[in-house]
């Protein structure tokens, strides 16, 4: 008999702008030791580069699908890991398609987790943080792009 192949699992971390994704991202590495990458944080490199990503991420749009998943899977390519989180990923249910058509017997999605935070809550979070690109017309634009595209996942799962 051959070896058992396990395939690296991926889990998601989702929730809308402000909702705790970084701060659970940040303990489940320090605890578990899990390789975790933020999707704003590797759109924000690619925006170096890539002026259509920075354009839409400055206006609170959704960055393309296949520009997120190809971004995501070159950082899982730089380490080899047994658990991958990825905070604030998928965004859509094309995000997900994208990302299981291109690591199609790569990785085994595992879990999909879900921060509920009232919108009150998230932007006194926001003004807060007073992050680069935070500000309140980015927040309204992509807390009604989380209630449309991303919201909807929670029953995918």
């Amino acid at each position: 008999m051959g070896k058992e192949v396990r395939l690296p699992e991926v889990l998601f971390l989702s929730g809308g702008i402000a909702s705790g994704k970084r701060t659970q991202l940040a303990m489940l590495k320090e605890k578990y030791g899990f390789t975790t990458m933020d999707c704003s944080e590797v759109l924000k490199k690619a925006a170096e580069t890539d002026e259509k990503v920075k354009a839409d991420m400055a206006a609170g749009n959704l960055v393309s699908s296949i520009t997120v998943v190809d971004k995501l899977i070159e950082e899982m390519d730089k380490t080899e890991a047994e658990v991958y989180v990825i905070s604030g990923f998928p965004k859509s249910q094309d995000n997900l398609l994208i990302f299981e058509q291109k690591t199609n017997n790569m990785v085994h999605v595992k879990a999909f987790f879900n921060f509920e935070c009232s919108e009150e809550t998230m932007l006194k979070r926001l003004t807060a943080r007073a992050a680069a690109g935070d500000n309140v017309e980015a927040f309204k634009t992509r807390y009604a792009n989380f209630k449309k595209s991303t919201a909807p996942l929670c029953d995918t799962f």
